[in-house]
């Protein structure tokens, strides 16, 4: 293990993290290398499990014909400054598809 444990936590699933901090406080306690031994195992399942859905997700693309993907860096700026902003626009102009 090249790795500290705490950095080896926080690339896991969330799902797997309280059983993983339990492993964890297990090894803190008794410093037997068994137990960290078992917390490296699991935490590196649980690591490469992240890393494959994470290269699964898929990429999302805009179609530059429709007005409001056209507007795309104008909405996102207006949202990130701004707690509520209305898109208006005719149907058809992915207001819906693209945000």
């Amino acid at each position: 293990m090249t790795d500290h444990p705490e950095n080896q936590l926080r690339r896991c699933l969330s799902r797997d993290y309280a059983r993983l901090r339990r492993l964890l406080s297990r090894w803190q306690s008794s410093k037997l290398p068994a137990d960290l031994t078992a917390f490296s195992a699991a935490a590196d399942v649980s690591s490469a499990e992240r890393d494959r859905r994470a290269a699964q997700l898929p990429t999302p693309s805009f179609d530059l014909a429709l007005p409001v993907a056209r507007e795309a860096e104008q909405i996102v700026e207006l949202i990130r400054n701004h707690q509520v902003v209305v898109i208006a626009g005719e149907t058809g102009s992915g207001k819906t598809t693209q945000l």
